[in-house]
């Protein structure tokens, strides 16, 4: 007899939060107890705040930010596109906002489905899109105190 499970009602929605106010490891442990028993991939991205950055210069701090609202909506969207297109049971985005340090966790992106070809790939696609179309705005600060938007 399959097991019953609580649903993904116990998730937080795919968004933006404040930083540190998620913990990957309370999300991995909702994950893996409402998975359905059909369920036989979970994949998983952590995106981290890294030095030098993207210019190539010793980043100290990365300030992000998004319209929330809009943020919100687009994640949803493209969790609730992928879930369909590939079958899944779960695709989850977690971004943080506010200031970062390097080794700092930004995002955790979520995926669940029967196998992993279609995980994989529904992980992947999920990846690519959040950032361009979340509108999430970067600001590297570099050790001499300079500043640079990052447009990529």
């Amino acid at each position: 007899m399959p097991r019953k499970k609580e649903g993904l009602s116990e998730l937080p929605p795919p968004g933006i939060y404040d930083k540190g106010s998620l913990s990957y490891e309370g999300l991995m442990k909702t994950v893996l107890k409402i998975c359905e028993d059909s369920t036989g991939a979970v994949a998983t991205y952590i995106g981290r705040m890294k030095s030098p950055g993207f210019a190539g210069r010793k980043v100290v701090e990365l300030q992000l930010g998004a319209d929330r609202d809009q943020a919100d909506r687009a994640f949803r969207q493209i969790c609730d596109e992928v879930k369909t297109k590939y079958g899944l049971q779960l695709a989850v985005v977690y971004q943080y906002d506010g200031s970062f340090r390097p080794g700092d966790v930004l995002v955790m992106v979520l995926v669940a489905g029967k196998a992993r070809p279609e995980t994989f790939s529904a992980l992947e696609e999920v990846v690519r899109r959040f950032k361009p179309e979340g509108k999430l705005r970067k600001k590297e600060i570099y050790e001499d105190g300079e500043s640079g938007w990052i447009e990529k």
